[in-house]
C-alpha cells in the first residue's frame, strides 16, 4: 500500500461528509496489540466492524468469530452448522423458526457452496480504520458506512470515467459479513476487483463533488446525522 492510500480513503470520506471512518480489512499472522475481540459468542460480527469505523482495531480468528456464520464468511470454517440450509429456507432446524430467505433447502445449499472460500492458514482477520494501515500492510477491502446521499455519490463517482460500466457496483444477496468481506474478496481473487478506491479518488476533484449542488447535499446529510445522534 502506498503512503497515500489510507489518506485518500479518509479524504474521500470527508468529501462525502461521512462521520464514520472508512474501515480496511486484511488477514494478518497475529492480532495487532490492543485489538478488540469478541468476549463470548452470539454477537454479530457487524458490531465489531462498526467499532472499527469509530476508530478501534478489531481482530478475530477461527475460534473467536462470535457466530458460526462469521467463521464461514471469513473463510475460517467450511460450513456454518448442520442444517443451515433448512434454517435459511423453510426449516425446521434445531427447534428454531426458519428465516425463509431462500425458497428451498437445495437452493440454500447451492448458494452457501458458492460463497465458500478459505482464509490464509494460521491468520486472523483484522478490521481497522483504513488510514491507520502502515505502508507495509496490504488491506484488501475498504468498507464505508454511508447515508443514502453518500451512497449515491459513491455510485456516481465510480462511474465518472465510464458511465456504461456494469460491474463497478453490485448489490448481492448476502449477510452483513458476507457482503463486506466474502463477496469483495471473491471478486478480487477472481481477478475482477470492483469499486477501486484510488481510481475513484483520482477523479474526485473535477467531479460533481466540487459543485455547489453537492455542497448543499453534503450539508444536509451532515445536519441529519448530527440530529440522529442527539
Amino acid at each position: 500500500m502506498s503512503p497515500s492510500h489510507g489518506s485518500c480513503a479518509d479524504e474521500l470520506a470527508a468529501a462525502l461528509g461521512m462521520r464514520l471512518r472508512p474501515v480496511g480489512f486484511c488477514y494478518a499472522q497475529e492480532a495487532p496489540p490492543g485489538a478488540l475481540a469478541f468476549k463470548g459468542s452470539g454477537r454479530c460480527l457487524a458490531s465489531l466492524i462498526f467499532a472499527a469505523a469509530r476508530g478501534a482495531t478489531v481482530a478475530v480468528g477461527p475460534a473467536s468469530c462470535g457466530r458460526p456464520c462469521a467463521a464461514f464468511y471469513l473463510g475460517f470454517a467450511p460450513w456454518i452448522f448442520e442444517g443451515i440450509e433448512q434454517f435459511l429456507s423453510c426449516g425446521p432446524c434445531l427447534g428454531r423458526e426458519p428465516e425463509r430467505f431462500i425458497r428451498t433447502p437445495d437452493l440454500a445449499r447451492q448458494w452457501l457452496e458458492a460463497m465458500r472460500f478459505s482464509a490464509p492458514a494460521g491468520c486472523v482477520a483484522v478490521f481497522k480504520p483504513f488510514g491507520s494501515f502502515a505502508a507495509e500492510e496490504h488491506p484488501e477491502v475498504v468498507i464505508f458506512f454511508a447515508t443514502p446521499d453518500q451512497l449515491s455519490a459513491l455510485v456516481f463517482l465510480l462511474h465518472y470515467d465510464d458511465p456504461l460500466a456494469e460491474q463497478r457496483v453490485v448489490a448481492r444477496f448476502a449477510s452483513a459479513c458476507g457482503s463486506m468481506v466474502t463477496l469483495p474478496l471473491r471478486s478480487l481473487r477472481e481477478g475482477q476487483p470492483t469499486a477501486l478506491l484510488e481510481a475513484a479518488w483520482a477523479h474526485a476533484g473535477e467531479s460533481f463533488l466540487a459543485t455547489p449542488t453537492w455542497a448543499r447535499l453534503r450539508a444536509r446529510g451532515y445536519q441529519q446525522a448530527t440530529a440522529d445522534q442527539r
